[in-house]
């Protein structure tokens, strides 16, 4: 298993390209990124993976000293990731962290990651994906050149103007590549954004099939449907299982492939 962290940012930049990729082919078990930049592995060509660890400052600077009162009184001090992984592994110390954790006022996903998975270089590539459920099939033939990206949100909150600006900045660049999003928290109206399914878009959301909190919200669903997206839920239930096969092509392919068209039509 491969452990990496990510540090907070509240900077408004997004990737710095200049920065050499994390790559994820070693057998190092943790290793820790640096801000803005991206994750890339020789094993899946021409394609990356970009972490952001959203950070609010008054709410961490409430954690930090937080956890320093605990390093007083419990004797428990996390400052490395091997610390607190350690601690992690205890019970008791692991149940702490997360009530200190929930303790600190405000919304806890404020300090929620995302993720982008796609094309690294669509100048450089094409791609083609197919998406497979029990309940229905999509295809996105290889002239639906390389919107085949995923955006996972976990928790992030999405409301808001300066939250939603703050997340389009960050990954501005590569929003065009994609076709399927991880709806925020579930599909909780409190961090669905509208904006999401301005261009329709895959909308996973994953909820236990008689959780407490009602998720998805039936107003994500709706505002999803009306907006032309396509609302998948996924449960502990084996038929709702979605999979999602991506296909990469060198462009030198669909040169080929355009070439034996064009040859065919002529002979025709």
């Amino acid at each position: 298993m491969e452990i990496i962290f990510v540090p907070p940012t509240e900077d408004e930049s997004a990737v710095n390209l200049e920065i050499e990729p994390l790559l994820i082919d070693s057998v190092i078990t943790t290793q820790q990124l640096r801000i803005n930049q991206k994750i890339i592995s020789s094993k899946v060509s021409d394609w990356t993976f970009i972490p952001f660890n959203f950070r609010h400052l008054q709410r961490n600077s409430e954690l930090v000293i937080k956890l320093n009162n605990l390093k007083n009184s419990k004797n428990i001090s996390i400052d490395t990731i091997s610390d607190f992984e350690k601690h992690w592994r205890n019970k008791v110390e692991r149940e702490l962290i997360i009530d200190i954790y929930k303790s600190v006022p405000g919304s806890l996903n404020t300090n929620s990651m995302t993720l982008y998975s796609g094309p690294l270089k669509i100048n450089e590539a094409v791609f083609n994906m197919n998406m497979i459920s029990p309940f229905c099939l999509y295809s996105r033939f290889f002239y639906d050149i390389n919107v085949v990206g995923c955006i996972y949100f976990g928790d992030y909150n999405a409301i808001g103007t300066h939250k939603w600006n703050q997340f389009k900045k960050k990954y501005g660049s590569y929003w065009d590549n994609v076709s399927t999003v991880q709806i925020p928290h579930h599909g909780s109206h409190s961090n669905y954004n509208n904006e999401i399914n301005l261009r329709p878009k895959f909308s996973i959301m994953s909820a236990g099939h008689t959780n407490t909190y009602h998720h998805p919200h039936v107003s994500t669903i709706k505002q999803i449907l009306f907006s032309g997206g396509i609302p998948l839920i996924v449960s502990e239930f084996s038929g709702t299982l979605v999979i999602f096969e991506i296909n990469i092509y060198p462009l030198s392919y669909l040169r080929r492939l355009k070439l034996r068209k064009l040859k065919r039509n002529i002979s025709q």
